[in-house]
């Protein structure tokens, strides 16, 4: 099966300024199921965004357009009825528009997990996972090339109370290699004076809550992670969402949510601030027919970007026409 998404967002500030944007998120999405045992998915994303506004995992001191593009092929296997195995491996490549502080890089992420089932109610899992992270040379903040190696190992638990409540934990370790050159400029060219690595390490962890009503469903989501941010430090990021969604009837519902975070540069040799954010969601969706769904969602959030100048207000409305083929098979 293929599905795609088209998502289109306009960010409107109170007073008219440059930080207006247009951006767009293209997905397309296809899965086959190779055999009873196996299946292989893709995913391919294309998004054109504005910094500053979509950084959860990110410490970004500067507000630029920028275009990233991802390949995610994954695939799983039943190895018994309550083990299965599975591998997934995502390239994505972020390209800034204009010359700032901020710098085009590409990762590479690969993942294996092993899950298993021990009833209906409970099932267990470890993942085991590598990321590089790497990118070019920024005269602009006497930059040479940097590259970031994450090791991670996590296990993860989630348990069924019931038919209408549900929750799941995980918790890990990171560790980190950061290597990179300093140096100078001369006559407009990045000099290289000395190539050093830092070396970290952090837990990371995650949990989830998931409640069904007749008509309601909420769900609550706690998390703490350690990315690579795009100046090549590493920053601490700690999320907390709640959502609600309504469903009217079979063809109309409502959302509503609130989410929180705060992000932490981890990186000593930077000066960028630390940044917190607070966020509103309103939306409601309309589904034509089984194939055919239209979405209308409004975003306000309120974020500090550290420097002392108090809260900067974003408004962000989109629209979104989501169209699912129906599965067909062919047989002879």
């Amino acid at each position: 099966m293929i599905s795609g998404i088209l998502n289109l967002s306009v960010s409107q500030y109170a007073a008219k300024t440059v930080r207006d944007s247009k951006n767009y998120n293209l997905t397309l999405s296809s899965n086959h199921q190779y055999s009873e045992r196996s299946a292989l998915n893709l995913k391919i994303k294309s998004l054109r965004e504005t910094s500053q506004e979509n950084d959860i995992g990110t410490v970004t001191p500067e507000r630029r357009q920028r275009n990233q593009q991802t390949i995610n092929p994954s695939w799983s296997y039943n190895l018994t009825q309550k083990i299965f195995l599975s591998l997934n491996y995502q390239y994505g490549q972020t390209r800034y528009s204009g010359y700032s502080t901020l710098t085009d890089y590409n990762i590479h992420n690969l993942t294996t997990g092993l899950n298993y089932s021990y009833n209906a109610r409970n099932q267990f899992g470890i993942n085991i996972a590598s990321s590089l992270y790497s990118s070019g040379e920024n005269i602009f903040i006497n930059s040479g090339a940097i590259s970031t190696s994450n090791y991670d190992l996590s296990a993860v638990y989630a348990h069924d109370f019931s038919e209408t409540f549900n929750a799941s934990a995980s918790i890990g370790s990171r560790y980190t290699e950061n290597t990179r050159t300093a140096g100078f400029i001369f006559a407009g060219n990045l000099i290289n004076v000395n190539e050093y690595t830092l070396y970290g390490s952090g837990m990371t962890f995650s949990g989830s809550l998931k409640k069904q009503f007749q008509k309601v469903l909420l769900n609550a989501k706690l998390s703490r992670n350690v990315s690579p941010s795009s100046t090549g430090g590493m920053s601490l990021n700690d999320n907390i969402s709640v959502t609600s969604n309504y469903s009217w009837d079979e063809k109309l519902s409502f959302n509503l949510g609130f989410a929180s975070s705060f992000i932490q540069n981890n990186n000593i040799n930077t000066t960028i601030s630390d940044r917190s954010s607070l966020r509103l969601l309103l939306g409601m969706s309309w589904k034509f027919n089984k194939q055919l769904r239209l979405g209308l969602n409004y975003s306000h959030r309120r974020q500090d970007n550290g420097y002392g100048d108090g809260y900067a207000p974003i408004n962000n409305i989109d629209l979104r026409l989501e169209y699912r083929p129906v599965k067909t098979s062919i047989s002879r």
